[in-house]
């Protein structure tokens, strides 16, 4: 079933922003990354804003589909684009004065939309939670 314009705008535009937010943060100065980041572990940071961003990533490829059989193929694709982002984010950061580029970083980017998996699988058995997702 096609979904309608409004439909597709409500699955893609939250991925959409996200990725563009990413890009925005990515271009900060280190040292206001620093000053609100609450000095929270920067691992940490990366896998918690990645998890962030594989809920919708994979709420836009999954869409209005039923779970059990769409579920797999969206998460796979979430985590390769959000791997893949997490790859360019680094690279690009490397050419960002004061900010560094770190495979680590990008682990735990992927590390983040592996863990929005688990969990939105998870939340979606809540019949309730379900029934909104698929009506969105």
């Amino acid at each position: 079933a096609a979904m309608t314009r409004s439909r597709y705008i409500k699955f893609w535009l939250p991925p959409v922003i996200y990725t563009l937010v990413i890009v925005l943060a990515s271009s900060l100065p280190q040292r206001i990354v620093v000053e609100y980041t609450f000095k929270l572990s920067d691992k940490l940071l990366h896998t918690g804003h990645y998890m962030l961003y594989g809920f919708t990533l994979i709420w836009a490829f999954l869409g209005p589909r039923e779970l059990p059989g769409a579920f797999k193929r969206a998460y796979l694709k979430a985590i390769g684009v959000g791997a893949l982002v997490g790859i360019l984010d680094e690279f690009y950061q490397s050419f960002i004065p004061s900010r560094t580029s770190s495979g680590w970083d990008a682990l735990a980017d992927t590390a983040g939309i592996v863990i929005a998996g688990v969990v939105f699988y998870c939340l979606m058995k809540i019949p309730k939670l379900e029934k909104i997702r698929r009506h969105a």
